[in-house]
């Protein structure tokens, strides 16, 4: 099945049915070696779908999350775009990422061992960018690794 999106961030998601490439400004076919959107002054690089069989798949990741038990809603949409409720009542929008830890904001906190892991980051106004591990998918509950302080977080679905 092709499917063929024009996104502002590099989202790859894959499945037996689906396999989406998507990155700025471009339209990928299913399936596309897509090259990575440039990330704070690396190179861009060519990837053919490097997170499409991690232990937690991009699919997986896609609708409403909450952290802990605040109200506040984060939505992640399958086509790479988010949604997120502030504390102060805003919503702050951009695009969310899953891709291999060397080519995430954060490739410098992390070991050249683990740059193949997947990760995954909001594309936002926000001035620093937290970047996630996913650590542990057990029913509706999603543990994340905060990658550079190690604090674990904990996303509940609604």
């Amino acid at each position: 099945m092709a499917t063929s999106r024009a996104l502002r961030a590099t989202v790859v998601f894959a499945s037996a049915a689906l396999a989406c490439a998507v990155h700025a400004g471009h339209t990928a076919q299913a399936g596309a070696d897509v090259p990575l959107a440039p990330w704070q002054g690396h190179e861009p690089t060519r990837s053919p779908n490097p997170c499409a069989d991690a232990p937690i798949t991009p699919m997986q990741l896609t609708g409403d999350w909450r952290m802990g038990a605040g109200p506040q809603v984060t939505t992640l949409g399958a086509d790479g775009t988010l949604r997120a409720e502030r504390t102060d009542g805003g919503v702050t929008t951009g695009t969310w990422t899953y891709s291999e830890a060397e080519f995430s904001p954060a490739k410098d906190s992390v070991p050249p061992e683990a740059g193949k892991q997947c990760v995954i980051w909001f594309n936002t106004p926000k001035a620093t960018l937290p970047v996630f591990a996913p650590w542990r998918l057990s029913g509706d509950t999603l543990e994340l690794s905060l990658v550079g302080r190690g604090n674990t977080v904990v996303w509940h679905r609604p």
